[in-house]
């Protein structure tokens, strides 16, 4: 028997304990009397690993204040009294750091209606909780790595020329770009996933992670725009 599947690349989103519930329902809503659906929720944070089988247990489990690094979400269908069958397969994998594997979907399934039905519910559901820089995430490595190459190289050509004013203007610049680049690096800016629990315990976290990010995207641009202008000047000159 032929077997679907296929592997689908998640962009940045933001999950509330709501969505959690919504995404299990899209899973569950068409199985057959004789399926059943074994869900599997798993956070990872730091050496610690929380895991249960239902949503309120790994919330429970999670607590208010932890921010995971990843969550792995796995729903497995099955035939009851057909131990042979192929099960039907969803996966989601949420990884807060969206270098080259990121955050990503599974869909698996022997049964290719329910497949591609399924496949355009789950997209459907992520790309609708996208976080405003989604688009810009897959370049953000390479983009604040090119910046601080230039303010570098001005900060030394500035030295080289005693022009202490200048040079002290780049460095400050440099220190933006690179206290940036690491907080992004560790996930704390631009960060592939942000999770708030019940409306109880973590109602601020879109809003808190959104200021942040911003913040730091704002002032990584307008250093990007003003060491771009130096370096286009030293060249007129």
């Amino acid at each position: 028997m032929e077997e679907y599947r296929k592997w689908i690349k998640i962009h940045p989103v933001y999950l509330t304990d709501t969505d959690f519930q919504e995404l299990e329902g899209i899973v569950s809503k068409d199985l057959r009397p004789d399926e059943s659906l074994k869900p599997s929720y798993k956070a990872e944070h730091g050496t610690r690993i929380i895991e249960s089988d239902t949503i309120t247990g790994f919330f429970t489990e999670l607590g208010q204040d932890v921010v995971p690094s990843a969550i792995d979400i796995s729903y497995w269908i099955r035939r009851q009294g057909d131990p042979l069958s192929r099960p039907k397969y969803v996966s989601v994998g949420l990884r807060r750091d969206i270098g080259t594997l990121g955050s990503s979907l599974w869909v698996t399934s022997p049964d290719q209606t329910w497949f591609l039905g399924e496949t355009q519910l789950l997209t459907e559901f992520f790309r609708k909780r996208h976080l405003w820089y989604w688009r810009i995430a897959p370049g953000l490595p390479w983009g604040l790595c090119t910046i601080i190459g230039i303010q570098l190289s001005l900060f030394l050509s500035f030295l080289r020329d005693r022009n202490v004013v200048a040079a002290s203007y780049s460095a400050l610049s440099l220190l933006i770009s690179v206290v940036v680049y690491v907080l992004a690096a560790k996930s704390i800016l631009f960060p592939g996933f942000v999770l708030s629990g019940p409306v109880s315990s973590k109602p601020s976290a879109l809003r808190t992670s959104t200021f942040w990010t911003a913040a730091g995207a704002i002032g990584t641009l307008v250093n990007a725009i003003l060491g771009l202008v130096q370096l286009v000047m030293r060249f007129v000159r």
